[in-house]
């Protein structure tokens, strides 16, 4: 905690430093053209301290009405700009600012200035219309408007390409048996995990045997449509389907892991939200933008090798600690908050 307040407290001082005083003579000159109409109010050295500082640091600031109390009040804030002036300088003559841990803030914050100049100001500063606001929408009504959506956990029994009428009765019978087990367990999901151990073949369209979320058709995750309506009729988060499921893939058998309702939000109900949904998708294009140009004439070179040696590194060290479960302090949520929370199917 010590370091933290440390470094914190140097970077400040850094930075203060920077923004009022630290130029170059270039730099300085230039900016005694533009500040011409400028007061004057202090000089460390060379080093001016314009009326501005002080107008923009008093601007949101309610001054006393006695006169005596507020130059008194002013003489102390110039007081502190030099002492932030002197401290910055010896800061430097000390090299603190070649300390790593101050660069790094200091490249943080130089590079969000970046931004906010470049790019923020920019996007904040466009106006945007309801004809914009309403194509908008109209390009992305699937997400605006979503029928009732089930999860399911699914086990394949897979079929061998041109089996035979043999084969695909002794795989079935497999399956049923394998669901009439688990079936007769008291707890059918551990059941019915230990069962996708034991059959970890799964079609490439949902990976581990997680069909994601889905609708009666099937869509977006092209599910078949004789697994969707099995799936339709389960009516519990954990509830597993009493036939065996065949397809051209095989032999499935699911177990419903979540659910969530229909939803439909019209045009007047979510336009106020889609400015800032708008511009932040420009934000995210134009920093895009600006880092494939600044890496366009920039040499990048990457060590495979050395990041390869700092993976293992890393990863040894992430063995050694010990696994924080959820619950516990410091870990995780708790599962069950999130999009697969069960939703009371309407009868």
């Amino acid at each position: 905690m010590k370091m933290l307040w440390r470094v914190l407290g140097i970077v400040s001082v850094f930075l203060i430093g920077f923004s009022f005083f630290a130029c170059s003579p270039k730099e300085e000159s230039s900016q005694n053209v533009k500040d011409t109409d400028k007061i004057v109010v202090a000089k460390v050295d060379d080093v001016p301290i314009y009326s501005d500082v002080l107008e923009k640091f008093f601007g949101s600031r309610l001054l006393p009405m006695n006169n005596e109390k507020r130059a008194e009040l002013m003489k102390k804030r110039v007081d502190d700009l030099i002492n932030e002036e002197l401290m910055f300088r010896e800061a430097l003559r000390l090299k603190l600012d070649q300390e790593p841990d101050i660069r790094q803030r200091i490249r943080q914050l130089v590079n969000q200035r970046l931004i906010d100049t470049h790019i923020n100001e920019k996007v904040t500063q466009r106006k945007i219309d309801q004809a914009e606001l309403q194509a908008y929408y109209d390009a992305h009504k699937d997400e605006f408007n979503r029928a009732e959506e089930v999860r399911a956990a699914i086990v394949l029994f897979p079929l061998i390409k041109g089996a035979s009428d043999e084969q695909r009765s002794e795989l079935k019978k497999k399956a049923e048996t394998s669901l009439a087990e688990v079936k007769a367990t008291q707890n059918q999901r551990i059941a019915f995990a230990q069962m996708a151990r034991k059959h970890p073949e799964q079609p490439a369209r949902y990976a581990k045997g997680d069909t994601g979320f889905f609708s009666v058709d099937g869509k977006p995750s092209q599910i078949d449509s004789r697994i969707a309506a099995a799936a339709f009729q389960l009516e519990k988060i954990g509830d597993i389907a009493d036939k065996v499921i065949e397809t051209d893939d095989g032999y499935h058998i699911i177990m419903l892991t979540g659910r969530r309702a229909a939803f439909s939000r019209p045009f007047e109900q979510v336009s106020r939200h889609l400015e800032r949904r708008i511009k932040n998708e420009e934000f995210q294009n134009a920093r895009s933008e600006l880092i494939k140009g600044l890496k366009a004439k920039t040499k990048v070179d990457i060590d495979e090798k050395a990041l390869a040696q700092v993976q293992e590194k890393l990863t040894a060290t992430s063995k050694a600690k010990p696994m924080i479960l959820p619950g516990q302090s410091g870990g995780p949520s708790k599962p069950g908050t999130g999009d697969q929370r069960q939703v009371k199917k309407d009868k």
